[in-house]
């Protein structure tokens, strides 16, 4: 893929490389905005990094883990998201980053 591609191929790239998530009959959509540590694993993560890296060319250099691990996803009792100081990894992050050849958050 190169910079030519749109937000979509883009996307499909990301999701592709992510584990597909399901309930009993149906694929769980992802939205651009909602946090990917809410539904995929530290390891997930990387794994996607790895590809992006390697398969687009994707500078990931400035990418840190730390800054986005450990996550507590919000569970039925807590409600709130109790993740002081973790930045929210997102597909829109995912996306940009991938159009610009490089990783453009911190």
């Amino acid at each position: 893929m190169s910079n030519s591609k749109s937000d979509d191929q883009y996307r499909a790239f990301i999701l592709d490389n992510l584990p597909r998530v399901t309930t009993f009959f149906k694929t769980v959509d992802i939205s651009d905005d909602e946090a990917l540590q809410e539904t995929f694993e530290r390891e997930d993560i990387s794994d996607l990094i790895d590809a992006l890296s390697t398969k687009l060319s994707v500078n990931c250099d400035s990418f840190h883990m730390d800054n986005h691990f450990p996550w507590k996803p919000k569970t039925f009792f807590t409600k709130k998201n109790n993740n002081a100081g973790k930045v929210p990894l997102t597909l829109r992050m995912f996306i940009d980053s991938a159009k610009a050849g490089r990783w453009l958050y911190s």
